[in-house]
């Protein structure tokens, strides 16, 4: 499956594709699928717009922050624990 089947809708020249050979998976890659312009607006609107924050977990003995940042979203009136 494709995430987009007909990528001729969003062709403006002639954009690459690459397809990976993975198991159980079908992954293509659109090179420039979004402008340089564009893909700075999306990145800057993430990072400043998304609560992110480090988390710690338990590991073998002992508590060690994740060495990843999360941002948790969930709908207000249900009360979930990350753990």
């Amino acid at each position: 499956m494709k995430l987009f089947n007909d990528t001729e809708l969003f062709v403006t020249g002639s954009r690459e594709t690459t397809e990976f050979d993975l198991p159980d998976a079908d992954v293509m890659l659109i090179d420039n699928f979004f402008n340089k312009e564009e893909s700075d607006g999306f990145y800057n609107s993430l990072m400043s717009e998304t609560p992110w924050r480090e988390y710690e977990m338990p590991m073998y003995d002992k508590i060690v922050t994740a060495p990843r940042m999360i941002s948790w979203h969930q709908d207000r009136e249900e009360k979930y624990s990350l753990w």
